[in-house]
């Protein structure tokens, strides 16, 4: 398993090829939790590139490709998420705006009566949610 990860496969990738899941896959290639600790301490919680805080949540990266000494405290370093993500150039994630969810449209109403400007909050609009008039759709 760890040759096929020094060749650049992905977890997944891996744990089909093995028949186990890709999480499996990913807690016997990680460094153990000891290791893990060491690291952590050694970067006093800070993301090796950039120095922000991210204390246990961050990943360990494997500096080196070497199988010998992949899970050596040497060969390792703490990132935040992101540095990890640079380091480490996957598929391309979507962005915010890609995503269908983000695509909604919003209708603004006024209402005729008061002049007040509203997004609605249900499709069927009864009144004006200000002057609580009916007739919001209508001029006096």
């Amino acid at each position: 398993m760890l040759r096929l990860k020094l060749d650049g496969h992905s977890y997944q990738h891996i744990g089909e090829l093995a028949g186990i899941s890709r999480q499996r896959v990913q807690q016997l290639l990680s460094p153990p939790a000891a290791v893990r600790r060491i690291v952590v301490n050694a970067y006093n919680g800070r993301c090796a590139n950039c120095g922000i805080h991210v204390g246990y949540t961050g990943h360990v990266h494997h500096k080196g490709q070497e199988a010998e000494s992949y899970n050596h405290i040497e060969q390792l370093e703490l990132l935040c998420p992101t540095c990890h993500r640079v380091k480490h150039p996957g598929p391309p994630l979507p962005s915010r705006g890609d995503h269908p969810a983000t695509h909604i449209e919003l209708i603004k109403l006024s209402c005729l009566r008061c002049g007040h400007i509203w997004i609605p909050k249900k499709e069927e609009i009864r009144q004006c949610p200000r002057c609580k008039s009916a007739y919001w759709d209508k001029a006096k």
